[in-house]
């Protein structure tokens, strides 16, 4: 995720903006570790079809760690077993949503 923001980032900025970005977003989240459990379940859903590239990356992290929410505006990850996707707009329902159950019934 923290390679993402860089990735964005310099497309707007120069790099040490890019840069300080980045560590300011790492210092402020849970990393997960990309090893071969989260190589092997990115590869896997390459091959099913469903995402590519980065997206099967921070699919397979979230899944591998247990986290079965993503928060994206990116509709590629909404046919990914497993996986709930959040569109950033939509976060403060979904937030409320948590946070008071019963006012999703």
């Amino acid at each position: 995720m923290v390679q993402e923001v860089v990735f964005h980032r310099m497309r707007r900025a120069d790099r040490v903006d890019a840069v300080a970005v980045a560590r300011l977003v790492a210092d402020s989240c849970q990393l997960h570790d990309f090893d071969a459990a989260v190589l092997r379940r990115a590869l896997s859903l390459i091959s099913e079809g469903g995402v590519g590239g980065r997206d099967s990356v921070h699919a397979a992290t979230a899944l591998e760690a247990g986290i079965g929410v993503i928060v994206s505006p990116d509709a590629d990850f909404d046919g990914i077993p497993g996986l709930t996707r959040i569109d950033p707009t939509r976060l403060p329902e979904a937030l409320e949503v948590w946070e008071h159950p019963g006012l999703s019934e």
